[in-house]
C-alpha cells in the first residue's frame, strides 16, 4: 500500500478525466477493481448511450468496461469481494442485473415482473440478496447465482428488515431491541 491516489474515471484514451459526473463507487477487497456510476461519455470508446451507466475498472491493467451498455442505469451497485461480479440496476422500470467480468456479460437479471428496493452481492459473488417489492410484500430474497434457486429469508412486513450478507450466508436482522444481541 503506497497511499497514492489513482483516478478511476479516466477517459478511454487515457489523456483526461471523465467528462461527466461520477458517483457511487464500490471497491473490491484488494482495491484492484472499482465499479461506479457515471454520466461521462468518454470512459469507453464509442459510447452512444443516453443517461448514466455503471462501469467496472481494473486499476492495475487500466481497463474500463461498461457494465450497463444500454444506459439508463441507476446509481446503486454492489461488487463482489474479488471484483469479478457487479450487481446493478438498469432499464425502465429498473431490473437487477449481475455482470461477470470474466464473461463480460450479464449472468443474471431479475424477472420482468419483479420489483425491488435494495440489493447486495455476497463477498464471494455467489448470492444476490434483495428486498422485493412485488405485491408490496417487502420480502428479503436470496438468489443463488450458482444454482438459480431463490430463498425467502424474511417476509415480515412490519419490521422493514435490513439485510446483512456474511461470507456465503445471508440473513436478515432488525434494529436490536433493548438487551437483544445478534450473533456475528
Amino acid at each position: 500500500q503506497t497511499g497514492a491516489m489513482t483516478l478511476v474515471t479516466v477517459s478511454a484514451d487515457g489523456a483526461t478525466s471523465g467528462n461527466g459526473v461520477s458517483s457511487s463507487p464500490a471497491i473490491s477487497s484488494d482495491g484492484q477493481y472499482v465499479a461506479f456510476f457515471s454520466q461521462a461519455k468518454n470512459l469507453v470508446m464509442n459510447d452512444l448511450t443516453v443517461g448514466g451507466e455503471v462501469f467496472w475498472r481494473d486499476t492495475r491493467s487500466g481497463t474500463t468496461l461498461s457494465v450497463s451498455p444500454s444506459g439508463r442505469a441507476v446509481a446503486l451497485l454492489s461488487i463482489s469481494g474479488d471484483g469479478r461480479y457487479v450487481a446493478s440496476a438498469s432499464g425502465s422500470p429498473p431490473h437487477l442485473f449481475v455482470w461477470d467480468s470474466q464473461a463480460s456479460a450479464n449472468v443474471y437479471a431479475t424477472p420482468t415482473v419483479a420489483m425491488w428496493f435494495y440489493f447486495v452481492l455476497s463477498p464471494d459473488g455467489h448470492t444476490l440478496v434483495f428486498q422485493s417489492a412485488t405485491n408490496l410484500d417487502h420480502a428479503i430474497i436470496a438468489h443463488d447465482l450458482v444454482t438459480g434457486a431463490d430463498r425467502v429469508i424474511s417476509a415480515d412486513q412490519r419490521q422493514w428488515p435490513l439485510c446483512r450478507v456474511c461470507e456465503r450466508r445471508a440473513f436478515p436482522h432488525h434494529a436490536p431491541r433493548s438487551g437483544e444481541r445478534f450473533p456475528v
